[in-house]
This record gives structure tokens, sequence and C-alpha cells, in this order.
């Protein structure tokens, strides 16, 4: 089917007006979520970095980045980064070892129901946490995920 250069002019302002209003409404989501735009400009170096970091860990530059600042502001004043987070941290950052129960699977079960019941979090967003804070899976895995959050809470409910 040929389309007249006024209906293909029109059908692609249609587009660009979806495109803006599906743009408008992912930025608002975010600003509820409390987050904020930032811009800078960095080197081609950091940008290797950044794509490598974002095909290894398959998570977006603004996770990445705020992982990174982050971490530097809690190796620079360690005690403002735990006195600004609302969410418990585990004791123990060490991962489990296997066929004992440890220190860590405990805090891990503690945080995991401190964060639903008292910060009625969901599933996904105790994962991102996790993942942000560095924290490995109970199996010593390096990826948390919403549905093992669950799987956990569930048995923690259960006992």
């Amino acid at each position: 089917m040929e389309y007249t250069e006024q209906e293909l002019a029109a059908k692609m302002k249609k587009r660009l007006t979806s495109e803006r209003d599906r743009q408008r409404r992912w930025r608002f989501r975010q600003k509820e979520k409390g987050l904020k735009p930032i811009a800078g400009m960095v080197s081609s170096e950091a940008v290797s970095i950044l794509n490598a970091q974002k095909k290894k860990t398959g998570k977006t530059v603004s996770e990445i980045l705020e992982k990174a600042i982050l971490n530097l502001s809690a190796s620079v004043m360690p005690h403002a980064a735990q006195e600004t987070s609302s969410v418990p941290a585990p004791l123990n950052d060490c991962p489990p070892q296997k066929n004992e129960p440890t220190e860590y699977q405990e805090d891990i079960l503690n945080t995991i129901k401190k964060m639903r019941r008292e910060n009625n979090l969901p599933f996904n967003e105790i994962a991102r946490i996790f993942n942000e804070k560095g924290l490995k899976t109970l199996s010593g895995e390096d990826i948390w995920d919403g549905k093992s959050i669950y799987a956990i809470y569930k048995n923690i409910e259960e006992r």
C-alpha cells in the first residue's frame, strides 16, 4: 500500500506523539520512585567499562551508575551510608557454606521479613536492593530475583 506524503507525515507525527507520551509517563513513574535525572560527560574508556558492566550484569546504565555512586559514598563515609538507609542490611556479607545454617542465612531471612513486613517492599524491589548491595544469594550466586525472594519469604511464613 502506497502512502501519500501527507499520510506519511501524519503517521510519523502520531508515532512521535505516542513516543513522547510514553517517555513522559516513564519519567513520571521514575520521579514517583524518588529517582532524579542527572547528566554528564565521560571518557570513551568509562563508556567501555560501563557497557561491559551492562553486558555482564544485564543491568541498566542507571542501575550501574547508582550502585557505583552509592559504593563510592559508602567507601568515603561508611557511617553516612548506614544512616541514610531505611532498609536493614545483613550483618555478614559472606556467602553461606553448604550443608550448615549460617549467621548470613539468618540475617538474610530476617532482612527479608523486615523489608516485607515493616517497609511493605515488593519482592522485586528487595531483590534489587540486595543486588545493589552486592549480597550473595543463599546458594552463593551473585544475582537475586523477585521469585527467589518470594520463595524464601513463603518458607519463612510456613515456619
